[in-house]
């Protein structure tokens, strides 16, 4: 369980309290809660030049759960990516994919040689080369049962510094993969049975423009130093401290304090419902990113009744009342969602129609699917059986229980009775990956997850993939993920891209319930910010871009 340090929250809960409820104090950040501590991965050899940081620390605040500062917890994963372990590649908003710890080039879009840039170093000294790209794929694959080396047909290191990954057929969203492939410094891993054992200090030992320095549990704190010899220079701050919270209420109280500069959540941003308040305060920042990501889905086993059929699946999406899901649980950038499926911000969007509320249309819908109130009770009779299904959802995720609250009212308009089926984690993910016993979940989407396979939802809606919620075997649906990922570019692939969400719209394997931006929030003296089309603002180029200030 993660604990804030008790002192910090004494004095924070007195000095928050009042400016939560009214105003902000525009205190600047408090000071570390330790001074910083020297590490076992601080480097070993000089640095190329003279350290460049204008800003002392950086304190973000996340209510993510970290219990142990190691590559295999979950959470500590996705923000270390985001300053001291690198991935080949980032995306930008845009779309386009950027160099990171590498640059890449490709003539076909089936053979990817990845260069690692001149300069790269691991924290202790130890140059980066191809050899540690070769020997993560492997690695991973021998830790995880597969999805990386063997997702090439062929790995040839060319040199110290340069690789190829050759593909079985051209992919132009290769690099997609890529984005989150944090390298693995061979020569701390190689040998290792088990990659969990490694102890954090050596298991911290990346290449980006911060260093691991220390993980306080008790306290819910981790601490990063800069790297002053990333060959990009030095990055803005000096040190940046993530602080763990148990609760957004107390979070966003620090944020308003100035006792914390900004606020984190992987995949998402600040809760629509303290949007207007934090607007209310001049000295924080809110920046609405353009959201990939599909954070409130109803998704349907299109293979278990009652969902085989098409036309229930209709009435279902014609009986949710969208505007009220934006207007409880999304912010003032929310927006009407499409039959399409994909967010307004992923590359290669085009316009379906509109998801809106149209009662009448539902019950002429059940009406065709043979749907009947025969006793009177107010809930339809289909095949002989109540129309009724449980929705499966997680248990650590409260905002899911609401949605499914809402929706089970919207459907009982229609005759149709849901019942909630709450879960814990390990659980839901047995029986949605593993036994495929969903009748239909609510969940959300992350915007790495909806770009994975061949990108928009295809990893969660096709039934042969491992998080394939929707269980889609549709031939026709085949069809179209065999044609993405034949494409040898990308005009090709935009191409089928817009075909696929035609399907979507057509069909309806799922539906999402609204589109909102990930309204990021931070202390109005820093500016720089670099949005990541894939981890937000908290990210590398924002540390080498940052700046304070007066």
């Amino acid at each position: 369980m993660k604990k804030t340090l008790a002192l910090f929250l004494t004095l924070l809960m007195v000095i928050s309290a009042a400016a939560f409820a009214g105003g902000c104090t525009g205190a600047p950040a408090a000071e570390p809660t330790a001074a910083p501590s020297a590490s076992t991965a601080e480097p070993t050899v000089e640095p190329t030049q003279e350290p460049k940081n204008t800003i002392d620390t950086v304190i973000v605040g996340t209510t993510a759960e970290i219990l142990s500062a190691n590559r295999s917890e979950y959470s500590f994963d996705v923000i270390s990516g985001t300053l001291s372990q690198l991935a080949p590649v980032w995306i930008d908003e845009t779309g386009a994919y950027q160099p990171l710890l590498c640059d890449y080039a490709t003539g076909d879009s089936r053979v990817w040689t990845l260069t690692v840039r001149e300069g790269m170093a691991w924290h202790d000294g130890e140059p980066v080369t191809a050899e540690d790209i070769r020997f993560t794929l492997e690695y991973l694959d021998e830790q995880s049962g597969g999805g990386y080396a063997d997702a090439y047909a062929g790995i040839r290191v060319l040199d110290e510094r340069t690789i190829e990954l050759e593909l079985a057929a051209p992919n132009p969203r290769q690099l997609a993969s890529l984005t989150t492939l944090r390298i693995l410094p061979k020569h701390i891993y190689d040998g290792v049975a088990d990659y969990t054992t490694v102890e954090n200090e050596r298991a911290n030992i990346g290449c980006g423009p911060y260093r691991f320095v220390r993980f306080d549990a008790a306290a819910g704190v981790a601490e990063f130093a800069a790297n002053a010899a990333y060959p990009d220079g030095a990055p803005a701050a000096e040190h940046v401290l993530l602080q763990l919270f148990d609760s957004e209420d107390t979070m966003y109280m620090a944020l308003k304090a100035g006792q914390i500069d900004m606020v984190y959540k992987y995949s998402g941003g600040v809760n629509p419902a303290v949007i207007a308040d934090l607007e209310a305060c001049a000295d924080l920042t809110l920046l609405p990113v353009a959201n990939t990501a599909n954070s409130a889905v109803l998704i349907f086993n299109n293979s278990a009744e009652p969902f085989t059929n098409a036309a229930i699946r209709r009435a279902v999406a014609k009986a949710i009342d969208y505007a009220a899901f934006r207007a409880t649980f999304g912010s003032a950038y929310a927006v009407a969602s499409r039959a399409g499926f994909v967010p307004e911000g992923t590359y290669g969007y085009v316009e379906t129609p509109v998801l809106e509320r149209d009662l009448d249309a539902a019950k002429q819908l059940l009406q065709e699917a043979g749907c009947t109130d025969l006793d009177g009770d107010g809930v339809l009779e289909y095949n002989g059986n109540k129309l009724t299904f449980p929705v499966m959802l997680r248990g650590d995720k409260p905002a899911h229980q609401r949605y499914a609250e809402l929706l089970k009212n919207n459907l009982a308009e229609v005759g149709i009775e849901m019942t909630l089926d709450v879960r814990e984690v390990a659980d839901f993910r047995e029986l949605t990956e593993q036994q495929r016993a969903q009748t239909a979940v609510i969940t959300g989407l992350t915007a790495y997850g909806m770009s994975m396979k061949q990108g928009l939802a295809a990893l969660y809606l096709f039934g042969e993939n491992p998080m394939g919620y929707g269980q889609v075997y549709d031939e026709g649906y085949r069809a179209l993920l065999d044609r993405a990922d034949a494409a040898a570019d990308m005009d090709a692939y935009l191409a089928v891209a817009a075909d696929i969400q035609n399907y979507y719209a057509e069909t309806l394997p799922a539906v999402a319930l609204f589109w909102d931006a990930h309204v990021q929030a931070y202390n109005s003296r820093f500016d720089g910010f670099v949005v990541d089309g894939t981890f937000g603002i908290l990210n590398v180029q924002t540390w080498m871009h940052l700046t304070e200030n007066g």
